[in-house]
């Protein structure tokens, strides 16, 4: 029988003639019919649809295309097999050099590229490692089709599945059409360049709408594959009554617009910098338009960081549901990942309170947020730091540092103790014994979570059973979240796989993403889904969210293991032809959304390149920015004081090297951690000089790991070279001197009326004759590494600095008494930031001349400080702390005297 192919460029007409060939097909009347679906949006719309013709939707078996060609393996146990197997390959053991992380990236590779090899077989032809390691483990399987086929929306299937779906007996095919004339042969302004490249002499395809031929290239591969199969045209007739009609009267025509209609039928909103506004836009053209809720769809081609602003913006207002929802904001989730994190890491009191404070966890514990902030002054009052013991810390400095000594870092073990005292003995602070007596009960219960060596699959599901245990899901995303969960158990039952494997690859599955619904029972509703195939449903109102150049079309990360790279359609050529369909799909109106301002330096954005094409087309009238109604004050919440008025803390304290070290190199990052609890983690741009400064580093370290390489070559050759020389010159300047360099551990102890400050850490450049410095030899440059080089000159009783860059030596005077000074200086920073940053050192210090603050230098921190802190005006912050930097850094400045100075000498 020959196959028949349906085309319209609207899915009603579609729906229709599908219900009447599912009619004429039924040849009993308990006989299940199969119907292949692009996604579970469109299977739900599609028994709708049938529904409201038929009274009832029954005797249909609706699938999408993984469902009804299943894989050969499933990705479990095609993850472990690459897993299992990549140490017998010989091409990859200098690779792998043993590296267990290697082996798992490589693994996550693989195992996603044979997936799609499976899919492609034939364009396979490459004969390489990589070929027969895929031969050897997966094994196609091809079972024939005996019934009758449907497929509805699919706009791409691969040559294999065509293959197998054209052995059914009967084949039926609905799909989407922009254009009722022969448009297949079209080429898009990319083929038409590389066609003139490859032969100027050749003819080139026929002209028709370039943008029919720049958006369509995945519709014409699904024509070309479909040339023998018989057609029926369901084109319904439209009339240019507005700029949308006309565009796609156009494009079903074969002809160019060229005098666009001025309406409001197309909208590119244009606004501002935050995503929050986009949708308060959002709401606000929906409430605008006055269409049925449900005769709405919004599409975003990233819709996650959306999905808080949406319950947000709308609540209750507005009436939505969300199609495809990753469940990563599921609390069942996020604990059980926080719980299995804990089981094989440092047992940081951070990671514990993180696990407390996850809904699922203390909703099954039965504690409120009351309970919570109790544990949280505990741990931070004892100052318990990380390690269930000292023998725990031990194992892990040992195994990530090849160190033994803890620095004096408190562990559960010692802070559960001091808690124990305050219940024995009469202490300044108490605590609830009940309460403490579940705190404890709760820590020794997650001590009994093992995730650390290997184990079977089975074996490690019957671990993961006992931690769900410890949570409670009681929302959707928590039972959707729940149910991937239980499958993932069941499929790791059932693996054939024998194998002791590493906790990581477990991991690996449980973090990958499950998607839910929200208020999916809700028709009468806003509809949101990701913008992606088969998500363009007919709809009055069609918005695109987060339509800028960054964002859509998205670009795949491409991997150089890709065998099928260029052989197949990409990212980009769906969501082409996304678009496309997005310009039929909406019936009356077309918005298109997007932050045309970047939301750290608020520079330009522009739209995405298909909206610029459609601008193209449409002029630029289309385009408006929308302001809020009421726009909000800017308003800088963290304000920045001018300096402490507190005087000295009392009684003894413990202070570790870290947290001087951390004030010195950025005193504002330091203050908005310990005022503000903010721990910013920026992404500092990979310089060459930065990296080159790392390298030597650890390449003059002992304990760095050799060999290690971030660059590609030729890069790396580069880097390698200038790393070489630099290592060789900083030894032979070491050698010169006669200096060996080893890990000092500090234990100092500083005195005042009120309190006695004991300073313990680890310090690594120190030799018998003073500190080495490896940093720049300018005054910002040992600012760095000030209060290290104090107490390595107070601990050996010496008074030389060793600047292994410039080769000189310089003298500290009364190093004991400038790092008091400089403690001193730490306690006042710790209720006011100092504004002694390093780039400023000269500056401030040394020629007294900064007026103003700037970000001329790259620093990330600077620049979130200074768009959302509100602070002190320049001149007169310095002058305020001019007297405490004279006090504390009169040494450091003795040590580069400016012009004038140096003349009085």
């Amino acid at each position: 029988m020959i196959p028949t192919l349906f085309f319209s460029q609207s899915l009603d007409p579609l729906v229709d003639r599908l219900v009447e060939e599912w009619e004429a097909s039924m040849l009993r009347p308990m006989q299940l019919q199969t119907i292949l679906v692009p996604n579970g949006g469109v299977r739900q719309w599609l028994l709708l649809e049938i529904a409201k013709r038929k009274g009832i939707a029954m005797g249909l078996r609706v699938l999408e295309p993984g469902q009804f060609f299943p894989s050969s393996k499933s990705s479990l146990d095609l993850f472990c097999s690459v897993y299992d197997a990549l140490p017998a390959q010989a091409a990859l053991v200098s690779y792998l050099d043993g590296k267990p992380k290697r082996r798992l990236e490589l693994t996550a590779q693989l195992a996603s590229l044979f997936a799609k090899y499976e899919q492609y077989g034939p364009l396979l032809k490459t004969d390489d490692w990589q070929t027969e390691l895929f031969h050897t483990l997966v094994k196609p399987q091809d079972t024939p089709i005996t019934e009758p086929i449907f497929c509805f929306g699919i706009d791409f299937l691969t040559p294999l599945q065509w293959k197998a779906l054209s052995t059914a007996p009967a084949l039926s095919l609905f799909l989407f059409s922009p254009c009722t004339e022969f448009w297949e042969d079209l080429c898009s302004d990319r083929e038409r360049k590389a066609w003139q490249k490859r032969n100027k002499k050749i003819t080139i395809p026929r002209e028709g709408p370039r943008h029919l031929a720049n958006w369509g290239r995945l519709g014409r591969i699904t024509l070309k594959t479909l040339d023998d199969f018989a057609a029926e045209e369901l084109y319904t007739p439209v009339e240019p009554t507005s700029l949308l009609k006309q565009i796609q009267v156009d494009l079903l025509l074969f002809q160019e617009t060229k005098d666009p209609k001025q309406d409001d039928s197309i909208a590119v909103l244009q606004t501002g910098s935050s995503r929050l506004a986009e949708i308060e836009a959002l709401k606000e053209e929906i409430l605008r338009l006055d269409v049925p809720y449900h005769e709405i769809s919004v599409l975003a081609p990233d819709l996650e960081p959306y999905i808080p602003l949406i319950k947000y913006v709308f609540g209750e207002e507005i009436p939505y549901r969300i199609e495809k929802m990753e469940s990563s904001q599921s609390s069942f989730k996020q604990g059980l990942l926080r719980l299995l994190k804990l089981g094989s890491g440092r047992w940081s009191a951070e990671d514990i309170l993180s696990l407390f404070e996850t809904p699922s966890f203390y909703r099954k514990k039965g504690w409120d947020a009351e309970v919570l902030e109790t544990f949280r002054s505990w741990i931070e009052t004892i100052q318990i730091d990380w390690g269930l013991n000292d023998a725990h810390q031990r194992t892990v400095l040992q195994d990530t540092l090849g160190a033994l000594e803890t620095a004096g870092h408190f562990s559960w073990e010692t802070g559960l103790d001091r808690l124990l005292e305050t219940l024995v003995y009469l202490k300044p602070m108490q605590i609830n014994p009940d309460l403490f007596e579940e705190f404890l009960e709760a820590l020794t219960e997650l001590q009994t979570l093992c995730v650390t060596g290997t184990k079977t699959l089975s074996e490690w599901a019957d671990t993961l059973q006992k931690a769900e245990g410890w949570f409670k899901a009681d929302s959707d995303e928590d039972t959707n979240a729940q149910t991937h969960f239980h499958n993932l158990l069941l499929e790791m039952r059932q693996s054939a796989h024998l194998t002791q494997f590493p906790f990581e690859v477990v991991h690996h599955f449980l973090t990958k993403p499950c998607y839910s619904q929200c208020n999916g029972a809700q028709l009468h509703a806003v509809r949101f889904a990701p913008l992606e195939e088969g998500a363009i449903l007919p709809a009055r109102a069609l918005f695109l969210i987060g339509m800028d150049e960054m964002s859509f079309p998205r670009v795949a990360l491409r991997s150089s293991l890709d065998l099928l790279q260029g052989k197949i359609p990409s990212q980009k050529d769906f969501d082409r032809y996304t678009f496309l369909q997005s310009l039929f799909a909406a019936k009356e109106s077309l918005r298109i959304s997007y932050c045309h301002m970047s939301p750290e330096e608020g520079k330009p954005v522009g739209p995405s390149l298909l909206v610029q094409e459609l601008l193209a087309i449409t002029g630029p009238h289309i385009m408006r920015a929308v302001k809020p109604a009421h726009p909000p004050e800017r308003v800088k919440r963290i304000v920045f004081p001018k300096q402490a008025q507190g005087s000295l803390p009392e009684g003894d304290i413990v202070l570790d090297m870290n947290d001087l070290r951390r004030l010195a190199r950025h005193p504002w990052k330091f203050y908005l951690q310990n005022k503000w609890g903010l721990f910013l983690d920026p992404e500092w741009e990979a310089s060459f000089a930065l990296q080159r400064g790392k390298q030597v580093r650890a390449a003059l370290d002992a304990r760095s790991e050799s060999g290690h390489s971030r660059l590609p070559t030729p890069l790396q050759k580069a880097m390698d070279q200038d790393v070489f020389e630099t290592v060789q010159e900083r030894t032979a300047q070491l050698q010169e001197w006669k200096l060996e360099p080893f890990t000092l551990q500090t234990d100092l102890q500083f005195t005042w009326d009120s309190c006695t400050v004991t300073l313990k850490g680890d310090i690594r450049y120190a030799s018998s004759q003073g500190p080495i410095l490896l940093g720049e030899d300018t005054i910002g440059g040992l600012l760095k590494s000030w209060p290290e080089a104090l107490a390595v000159a107070a601990m050996l009783n010496t008074d030389s600095l060793w600047i292994l860059r410039s080769g000189k030596t310089k003298t500290i005077h009364n190093a004991y008494l400038q790092l008091k000074a400089f403690i001193e200086y730490y306690f006042l920073c710790m209720e006011a930031p100092s504004p002694l940053l390093p780039d400023w050192a000269d500056a401030i210090l040394r020629k007294k001349e900064l007026t103003s603050f700037d970000s001329s230098f790259e620093d990330p921190v600077l620049a979130w400080v200074l768009a959302r802190a509100e602070l002190p005006e320049a001149q007169e912050w310095i002058q305020t702390w001019e007297p405490v930097f004279t006090q504390t850094f009169q040494g450091l400045i003795d040590l580069y005297p400016t012009r004038g100075a140096r003349a009085k000498v």
